[in-house]
């Protein structure tokens, strides 16, 4: 077995990790099971090397998925211009929520600028935006924490969100709100799974 094949084994596949990382499926789990896998979760984020992360990069759509968490549960500040690339290149068919909370966990004005950057492109294109709830919940945390200029500009009347908004049917008035709180929960979920990582 080749080393990168190893490490998807290892990080990728080992208990059908990435199908739970998928639009953060683990969400889903007794909550017993949810905190078991956290906890493991944040155990492999300290023990990856980055040499495993950049094969995991290479190994697919399900390999990059699950780099993005475990950089973004981490916050290996090293990788983060590798996951904004990642996100506006859109290649990925699940892998962009990733990216989203890894940028968030990040949290740099570059970081707001690679989500503002992604949803000037993607609010544009409904048939390819199923991300861009996702940017918009991560660039709202990092706006709330840093006070970025990136978010404002898409919040106008008849705006990209509005006409994206209508373009999805999407009536939830409080539908940006619980994005944010989405990505701000699972900002909390890292935070307290790494407290129960041996150091």
């Amino acid at each position: 077995m080749s080393e990168a094949s190893e490490a998807f084994t290892r990080y990728a596949r080992m208990n059908g990790r990435y199908r739970k990382l998928i639009a953060a499926n683990f969400r889903d789990l007794p909550e017993e099971r949810m905190v078991s896998f956290g906890n493991d979760l944040a155990a492999d984020s300290l023990a990856v090397s980055d040499e495993e992360i950049t094969l995991l990069m290479g190994e697919g759509w399900r390999g990059r998925l699950t780099a993005a968490w475990l950089v973004g549960f981490s916050r290996r500040l090293q990788f983060a211009q590798v996951i904004r690339n990642l996100l506006q290149s859109a290649e990925d068919p699940y892998s962009g929520k990733g990216y989203c909370f890894a940028l968030s966990r990040f949290g740099s004005e570059e970081d707001a600028h690679a989500l503002e950057s992604y949803l000037d492109v993607f609010l544009r294109e409904p048939d390819m935006s199923s991300d861009c709830g996702w940017a918009m919940g991560a660039l709202s945390v990092i706006d709330a924490k840093a006070d970025s200029p990136y978010l404002y500009p898409l919040l106008k009347s008849r705006g990209l969100w509005e006409q994206w908004l209508l373009e999805k049917e999407i009536t939830d008035p409080e539908f940006l709100g619980r994005m944010k709180g989405l990505i701000s929960w699972l900002s909390d979920f890292a935070d307290l799974s790494l407290q129960g990582v041996d150091r």
